[in-house]
């Protein structure tokens, strides 16, 4: 997992000025960089490597001593053998030390998370090659041909980490099924844990080293992401935020821009094919330079943006954690 997450810390550096078209509803939205794409899937890798962390300090508990369910009358010493052990503690209930596995199920749980995260960027990575948007390309290790169609390069690779989160939240469901009704004891059911878990990890191992490499080849290529980026309805946010510059309310200016867009989508023309006399009678003299990318994502400096500056921040701070262990 630290290894994906330096390979996308590592484009993220290299484009953190390259303008794409960011997406809600799979449609367009606003411009924003490449570098803030893969900062996002940083994030989300940057909570997974924390949660495990956080797991692995409430897992560290010997149940040592803990006998069938009461302890023992032998007089031994938990404590003790949980230090010769390496354990951080011994357990501070025989009964529930023997009962419960939910060490198990809540590292199930970072686990199905963790190949949720891997599934988006998978999914990411699938569009993102796709040859009708031509943002990026697969390295031949991790696409595929067709048995029949001898032009295509498919990403087998990509679609299937995008599929195994499925597998890895199978073996969440799994395991609690199994545990939800037991009462305290031990019962002979507690087994089935074993499956699941190691199922579980072989799985997110795999998916995670294969997405690695997947990022570590993958070519990105910034002039079909800016010319993606320059299409005119990237910017109608733009527009009405300097209407609301010059003194509009935002109510009125997003009814304004929507009614403009509309009228102009009738007339078969964007915002790109207004003049100058039609701009300054909307109220944006000069408002032509809204729909330049580059000014777009500069202007999006606030915290945890798209801006160049701000992408380079949070690269920065996503090395840092990774620095931190």
């Amino acid at each position: 997992m630290r290894r994906l997450l330096r390979a996308l810390l590592a484009h993220a550096r290299e484009h953190a000025g390259t303008v794409m078209p960011g997406m809600t509803h799979g449609r367009l939205a606003q411009p924003i960089t490449l570098g803030h794409a893969l900062c996002a899937h940083g994030w989300a890798l940057a909570r997974d490597l924390g949660r495990l962390r956080d797991w692995r300090r409430r897992a560290d508990v010997s149940p040592l001593g803990a006998g069938a369910l009461a302890t023992s009358t032998l007089g031994l010493d938990p404590e003790a053998t949980a230090a010769e052990l390496g354990f951080g503690s011994a357990f501070p209930n025989s009964l529930d030390a023997v009962s419960d596995r939910d060490v198990v199920q809540e590292l199930l749980a970072a686990l199905a998370i963790a190949a949720t995260h891997a599934s988006r960027l998978a999914a990411d990575l699938i569009r993102w090659t796709d040859e009708a948007l031509g943002f990026a390309s697969l390295a031949d290790a991790y696409a595929t041909g067709s048995s029949m169609m001898p032009q295509k390069r498919n990403p087998d690779v990509a679609e299937l980490a995008r599929a195994k989160a499925g597998r890895v939240l199978g073996d969440l469901v799994a395991l609690t099924t199994v545990l939800h009704g037991l009462p305290l004891g031990y019962h002979r059911d507690l087994q089935e844990d074993k499956e699941a878990l190691f199922d579980a990890v072989d799985t997110v191992g795999s998916v995670v080293a294969a997405l690695a490499g997947c990022v570590e080849t993958v070519r990105f290529h910034p002039e079909a992401m800016r010319r993606a980026a320059e299409a005119p309805e990237l910017y109608a946010t733009d527009v009405a935020e300097a209407l609301v510059v010059a003194g509009v309310p935002f109510r009125e200016a997003h009814r304004r821009v929507g009614e403009l867009v509309r009228r102009l989508e009738a007339e078969g023309r964007t915002l790109a094919d207004l003049t100058e006399a039609e701009w300054a009678g909307f109220g944006l003299p000069g408002g032509a330079t809204l729909l330049d990318p580059d000014r777009a994502v500069r202007a999006r400096g606030g915290p945890g943006g798209p801006a160049p500056e701000r992408v380079l921040e949070q690269v920065a701070a996503l090395e840092g954690l990774l620095a931190e262990g």
